[in-house]
């Protein structure tokens, strides 16, 4: 279902844009957008030496497509038409050879492989594992680096200890709203009898630097599930790995879906219609009978300014922003933390309501056409921040509308 909606956005945004239905300011987030749906999701596995990341690597992807490189500090899988290897040197060079990791030789000064292989598995989703080294000093331009290309996150250890969680910590939190810790080697720790005491260590010390915990016993699940399918479902859920995989799939998907509502929101403020076949440039658009709702701010107070109309837009503007920000104020009331989803989410709601609000203003007055554009430029970058996830990006969001607030008030002199 993900995926068939996938395709269908992705047709109606590419039409949007190649054929000049969504206005010229909005061109290049819809581009923007059009190439993060486009791209596959990233996994990264990371872990210092000897916490199972390459068993894990090959768990995920059902297949032993990665040997046992932890000489190499990063180790990618994408998909290609052949079998290729590119590999990066210490000195900034690289090569490009044909085959797979198992029939090349590494050659000396390695520092990153770059493996593409036309398997179905890697169309949809790639991999990287990061080899970090135990000195701290060496491991800052590995983590910036997983920081910037991943989409998901797993830390992979046997015990997650003070030294690790001082490492995991310097991530960004909008990486942490998307990880797992897989704690391996779960059969060793069992037999041992410590597997409850770690879970139960994680859950009072670490469970707010992750999504979720996984004990997985990779080894175990790597023999039930061989060539992509499980051979034995008794050994593939005793292991952990069915439990792991499905998390990992709905954060997945969780991702996609959100992906979607933003390229809904886009084309939907235009009125663009549901149809993967643009309309021809010579035919008035047709009309959408009983069509979604545009906006849908979220509390009765937001529909009714934006429903209200009123001499004095900046006005409604000012009131449409205070709404929002007394309804987050109730929503976030509490001891509970807030839900950085929902605030963007409403973020970006009261944005698009008060760009159609202002736009919809007819004036001769140049101030309006200023305060448009500003508020227009606000909204993209709110949906942006939506792309992005996490505390920063609603923080972010949250300044935006303060800045159009205060900038609105300024201009109007209110």
């Amino acid at each position: 279902m993900v995926q068939a909606n996938m395709e269908t956005t992705t047709s109606r945004l590419r039409h949007a844009i190649d054929g000049g239905a969504l206005p010229q300011d909005r061109i290049e987030f819809g581009r923007q957008l059009l190439a993060h749906l486009a791209k596959p999701t990233q996994i990264t596995v990371m872990g210092l030496p000897g916490s199972g990341k390459t068993s894990l690597v090959n768990m995920l992807i059902g297949k032993r497509l990665v040997p046992d490189l932890e000489q190499v500090a990063i180790i990618e899988l994408a998909h290609g038409e052949t079998a290729r290897i590119r590999f990066t040197l210490r000195d900034g060079s690289s090569r490009d050879v044909q085959g797979t990791l198992d029939q090349i030789d590494i050659p000396e000064g390695t520092v990153r492989i770059t493996q593409s292989l036309p398997d179905p598995t890697l169309k949809d989703t790639s991999f990287a594992e990061i080899n970090l080294p135990t000195a701290p000093a060496a491991q800052t331009d590995l983590l910036t680096w997983a920081a910037g290309h991943s989409d998901i996150a797993i830390w992979c250890s046997p015990k997650f200890d003070p030294q690790q969680h001082a490492i995991w910590s310097s991530m960004p939190d909008a990486l942490k709203d998307n990880s797992f810790l897989a704690l391996t080697m779960a059969d060793r720790l069992h037999m041992s009898g410590r597997l409850t005491a770690e879970t139960r260590r994680f859950e009072h010390l670490y469970s707010d630097e992750f999504l979720c915990l996984y004990p997985v016993a990779t080894k175990q699940a790597l023999a039930a599930r061989q060539d992509g399918r499980v051979v034995d479902a008794d050994l593939w859920k005793a292991s952990g790995g069915r439990a792991f995989l499905d998390g990992i799939q709905r954060q997945i998907e969780s991702g996609r879906m959100a992906d979607l509502d933003h390229a809904d929101m886009l084309l939907e403020q235009f009125r663009l219609i549901a149809t993967a076949e643009p309309a021809p440039p010579s035919e008035p658009a047709t009309p959408v009978a009983a069509p979604k709702a545009i906006i849908d701010p979220g509390t009765e107070g937001l529909r009714q300014v934006a429903q209200h109309k009123t001499q004095d837009p900046v006005a409604a503007a000012l009131q449409l922003l205070q709404h929002c920000a007394d309804d987050m104020l109730k929503s976030c009331a509490g001891s509970s933390p807030a839900d950085p989803e929902m605030i963007l989410d409403r973020c970006a709601k009261t944005a698009q309501t008060l760009s159609r609000l202002m736009s919809d203003t007819l004036s001769e007055d140049p101030r309006y056409a200023t305060m448009c554009e500003d508020i227009s430029e606000g909204e993209q970058m709110i949906l942006l921040f939506q792309v992005e996830h996490g505390e920063t990006a609603a923080s972010d969001a949250v300044t935006v509308l303060l800045q159009i607030k205060k900038d609105l008030s300024e201009a109007s002199g209110k």
